[in-house]
């Protein structure tokens, strides 16, 4: 019961240290581009205006003869944004992006394949500004290829994770908005080497920028 609760304390932040606000989501996938993906020029500066997110880890491991599976989502949308993005042909920099984060936890967790128990709950954190840096490569007109983690990840997913950890992004403009969609699915281990399990961490967040 202990080790359980350990997890399910750590799925919880692993899902709050990554970033999905269903109204930028619908805004992405509804609302036509004005200019097409090759006439947009991502250079330069731009200011965060929000953030969007559906995340979550999914942890399997089999403990005593029995198989344990803690799933664990979070629905969320960012107020209160600051910070700025930089692009140039081939970086990506977040310099002090931060804001306040609202929205709903959902964890499971199920054994031998029954679902024992269910939780939800609302969270309310406030993100503090922080910088980070990523390298990636264009690929078509409208979309990108990261070679590492340009999210901030929960600083005991260090090593051979961060650099290891692939993300793509598809962008447009509408109006005077830049979209960005950020989406990964990563297999990784987990932190306690003494368990015999898989962990998955899987995400799909989308940003807006303004110059």
């Amino acid at each position: 019961m202990l080790r359980l609760l350990s997890l399910m304390a750590m799925v919880s932040f692993l899902i709050s240290s990554c970033q999905k606000e269903r109204g930028f989501a619908d805004e992405f996938l509804n609302n036509p581009p004005d200019d097409t993906p090759g006439n947009i020029n991502l250079n330069g500066n731009w200011r965060f205006v929000g953030q969007s997110a559906h995340t979550g880890t999914t942890i399997e491991y089999n403990d005593f003869g029995e198989h344990n599976r803690l799933e664990s989502e979070m629905d969320y949308i960012s107020k209160n944004p600051v910070g700025t993005f930089n692009f140039t042909s081939n970086k990506m920099s977040i310099n002090n992006v931060g804001y306040l984060l609202q929205g709903v936890v959902t964890m499971r967790t199920w054994l031998d394949g029954t679902l024992v128990s269910e939780m939800t709950d609302d969270v309310e954190e406030v993100i503090p500004p922080g910088s980070n840096n990523a390298t990636f490569r264009k690929i078509g007109t409208d979309s990108l290829s990261f070679d590492g983690a340009p999210m901030d990840l929960p600083s005991y997913l260090d090593g051979p994770v961060m650099p290891n950890m692939k993300m793509g992004a598809k962008y447009y403009m509408s109006n005077d908005t830049l979209y960005m969609r950020f989406r990964f699915n990563e297999a990784l281990e987990i932190p306690d080497p003494s368990m015999d399990g898989d962990l998955q961490l899987f995400g799909d967040i989308v940003i807006a920028l303004k110059k």
